[in-house]
C-alpha cells in the first residue's frame, strides 16, 4: 500500500490533487490518501495513537498557521524517509524548503501531466530505498525496512516483531492476518496463526517435524497442520523465483 498525504489550506486545491491521484489508481493500485486542511493537523497525526507515517506528502509552502517549511521541519523529526514534494506559487521559497529534504516541488496551478512525472519519479525512489513497515509502540511511531524483520509472533493478544540487528518489538496492537495483507507482497508467509515469516531466512522445511528452521537459529517455527502444502508451495515458488533472478 502507498500512503499518501495531501496538505494545502485551500480545499479546491487538494480536490485537484486528490483527483490526479485518483486517476493513477488504475495504474499504481492500494493507493490511499488523507486530506489536511493545516500543517499543525498533519504534524499531530505524527503524534497521535491512531498516527501513519506516509510514503509521500504533498505539501502547500503558504499556508495560514504554520507554514509549508515549518511543517516539514517538525515531520522530519518523527519521519525521516517520507517523500516531501512542496506544492507552491513562487519558487523563490524552494531555496529555504531544501533545508528539509525535500524531493520535488510543484508550482500551481498544478498541470496534470506534470503531477504525474513526478509521481512517477517518487514512485521509482520509494522502490529503489525499499519497503517499510510502519507501526508503534507505546505511540512513538517505528519505521523498519522489511528486510530488517525476521518474524511476526502472536503474543496473547498483541504482536512481537523479531529483528536482525535490531532485538524485538511488542506490543504491536495490529492482528497477525492486516500484517499479512501489508506484507504478503514483499515474501512473508503465514505457516501458522500465530506466525508471519520473512522467507528470505527461511533455511530449509523440516517436514517430520512440521518445522520452518530459520537462517539465524532463532526458535523454529510451527508449521500448521492445514498449512502444510501452502508453506511448501509458496516457498518452492518463492526460491524459484529468487535463484532466477
Amino acid at each position: 500500500m502507498l500512503r499518501i498525504a495531501i496538505c494545502d489550506n485551500e480545499p479546491e486545491q487538494t480536490e485537484i490533487l486528490a483527483k490526479y491521484i485518483d486517476d493513477l489508481t488504475a495504474t499504481y493500485p492500494g493507493i490511499k490518501y488523507d486530506i489536511y486542511l493545516s500543517g499543525d493537523v498533519l504534524v499531530s497525526n505524527y503524534s497521535r495513537v491512531t498516527s501513519v507515517l506516509y510514503d509521500i506528502i504533498f505539501l502547500d509552502i503558504e499556508m495560514d498557521g504554520t507554514n509549508g517549511v515549518d511543517t516539514a521541519a517538525k515531520i522530519r523529526e518523527y519521519d525521516k524517509k517520507a517523500l516531501i514534494i512542496y506544492v507552491t506559487n513562487f519558487d523563490d521559497f524552494i531555496f529555504k524548503a531544501s533545508d528539509t529534504f525535500m524531493f520535488r516541488y510543484l508550482i500551481k496551478p498544478v498541470p496534470q501531466n506534470k503531477f504525474n512525472m513526478v509521481f512517477e519519479d517518487a514512485h521509482k525512489t520509494l522502490n529503489k530505498l525499499g519497503k517499510t513497515y510502519n507501526f508503534l509502540i507505546n505511540r512513538d511511531p517505528i519505521s523498519l525496512d522489511v528486510d530488517e524483520i525476521i518474524y511476526f509472533e502472536m503474543v496473547d493478544r498483541y504482536v512481537v516483531v523479531h529483528t536482525i540487528t535490531k532485538g524485538k518489538f511488542s506490543p504491536i496492537w495490529s492482528p497477525v492476518k492486516q500484517i499479512q495483507a501489508e506484507l504478503e507482497q514483499f515474501g512473508f508467509l503465514k505457516p501458522h496463526k500465530s506466525f508471519l515469516v520473512n522467507m528470505r531466512y527461511i533455511y530449509k522445511l523440516e517436514r517430520e517435524r512440521d518445522l520452518i528452521i530459520l537462517r539465524n537459529h532463532e526458535t523454529p517455527i510451527p508449521i500448521g497442520h492445514n498449512q502444510r502444502k501452502l508453506v511448501r508451495d509458496t516457498f518452492a515458488e518463492y526460491e524459484k523465483r529468487r535463484y532466477s533472478a
